[in-house]
């Protein structure tokens, strides 16, 4: 059982949830904490947990990916479950979300995922028993260390979204995340600022994603449409603006605003279009931020944190070593 936390408040609520699960199961808790010694109550109310204290190499800022590979890396056991800090599983998640991989029918297994608070979207991943899980996310997700080793781990050219990465590259693998619908984790995801912040930092993901893997374009594009249009609606919006001023013609802006009610109609698949809308609007600032930061040379983002044209970690580094 691995959970990877900075500096957040509600990890010792999850560990209270967790450990009885736990020792149901003879299952380890590895936590790999970056708060730089901030969590130490929480360490000491907790001491059955492995506790790793992480530091940031190289100047990174957000070392998401980097503590998860280190959380595998010092985990003992051949299933590897995650969750988030602030996560409460229901009632015997950890044997439930495991007990298919347990039993040899699957490689990796995800459960559903429910909000205290109203989102756009509802329950994440509330899927029939056995199909494909839509979103892999770490919030719900046991994989077995064969697979993590045959994929390579969590590419640390990311900050956020290396989870959602690492199971395309399952599926690319030609292994399938198996729904475990019985085994529900409830999280709070947060005020509306927050969720915000988070869906700003999806869209610098995207981004990344897009430009890292080129192979993956035609899908991103027949998969979430919007990843692509809502960036180009709000992109061209200055021009558009720009021609009806100077031409006095504010016809030339009707495109934009018949596009902009379009993909209205599409977010009103949702559970709450005017939130999903905002959110995919947010997504898109934060794809042309990402977007806005590459220069001629490659892919040299503003923070400086990767470069398109250099190897990442699971092709030049081996798994994190805990010595």
């Amino acid at each position: 059982m691995v959970i990877i936390s900075k500096n957040e408040v509600f990890l010792s609520q999850t560990l209270a949830a967790l450990r009885a699960q736990c020792d149901e199961m003879d299952a380890e808790c590895v936590v790999v904490d970056a708060s730089g010694g901030g969590m130490g109550d929480v360490r000491d109310t907790h001491t059955w947990v492995r506790w790793h204290d992480f530091t940031a190499r190289g100047g990174r800022s957000v070392t998401i990916p980097h503590q998860r590979n280190a959380g595998v890396g010092l985990a003992k056991g051949e299933i590897i479950a995650f969750c988030d800090a602030g996560g409460i599983p229901g009632e015997g998640w950890l044997s439930r979300l495991t007990a298919p991989i347990r039993d040899g029918d699957a490689a990796a297994t995800g459960g559903p995922i429910r909000s205290r608070r109203p989102t756009a979207y509802g329950t994440l991943n509330e899927v029939p028993r056995g199909a494909a899980v839509p979103s892999v996310v770490t919030s719900n997700f046991a994989f077995t260390r064969a697979l993590f080793d045959g994929v390579g781990g969590f590419d640390e050219r990311y900050d956020y979204g290396s989870d959602g990465d690492f199971g395309k590259r399952i599926r690319e693998l030609g292994e399938v995340v198996v729904s475990v619908p019985d085994a529900i984790m409830t999280i709070d995801w947060g005020d509306r600022r927050r969720q915000l912040r988070r869906d700003l930092r999806y869209g610098e993901a995207q981004a990344r994603e897009w430009l890292l893997h080129p192979e993956r374009r035609r899908r991103i594009v027949f998969e979430t449409p919007e990843v692509l249009l809502y960036p180009l609606l709000f992109g061209t919006a200055p021009i558009a603006l720009a021609v009806a001023l100077v031409t006095r013609r504010w016809v030339v802006f009707a495109p934009w605003v018949k596009a902009l009610v379009a993909l209205y109609a599409w977010d009103r698949l949702h559970k709450r279009p005017n939130n999903a809308m905002v959110d995919h609007v947010v997504v898109s600032a934060g794809i042309l931020r990402e977007l806005s930061s590459v220069g001629r040379d490659g892919l040299s983002t503003r923070r400086g944190e990767y470069d398109a044209s250099t190897p990442s970690r699971r092709a030049t580094r081996p798994l994190f070593d805990p010595r």
